[in-house]
């Protein structure tokens, strides 16, 4: 099984952000959960630590798509134009109550890992963890 060591939570919603911690911490799979609550904050945290490999930099970023100040379209694009980091380093997951097509297709269309819909089950997230080939649309 997969053992990331930092997982960066962007999520404006505050009840899923405490399910999704106490998820992530009760399987006891990661290092340390670091939750923001909007695309800017989460840009700002990964062009903070992520410049110079420092310790705190994100493996994975479970992203929610509707928030306020930069939505997860705004944050994707601007993260894969950033030069600030390694964009290699770090896995996007979209995380959302529902995905559209288009939704699906812009974020591939930049590299986005994958997608699971809310809310963010034992289950799910254990079945991202494994090894795969290809995306995993996890849209149970």
């Amino acid at each position: 099984m997969k053992r990331e060591k930092n997982i960066l939570i962007i999520d404006d919603d505050f009840v899923n952000n405490f399910l999704t911690q106490r998820l992530v911490s009760k399987l006891d799979l990661v290092q340390q959960t670091k939750v923001v609550t909007n695309g800017q904050e989460g840009l700002d945290y990964i062009t903070r630590f992520c410049k110079n490999d420092h310790v705190c930099c994100p493996d994975l970023v479970l992203l929610d798509i509707h928030m306020p100040v930069l939505n997860a379209f705004e944050f994707v694009k601007k993260f894969y134009e950033s030069k600030d980091f390694d964009k290699n380093k770090i896995r996007i997951i979209i995380l959302a109550s529902f995905f559209t097509d288009d939704d699906i297709r812009f974020f591939e269309s930049f590299g986005v890992h994958d997608f699971i819909t809310k809310p963010l089950t034992e289950e799910k997230f254990l079945q991202y963890l494994e090894p795969r080939a290809g995306l995993n649309k996890s849209f149970a």
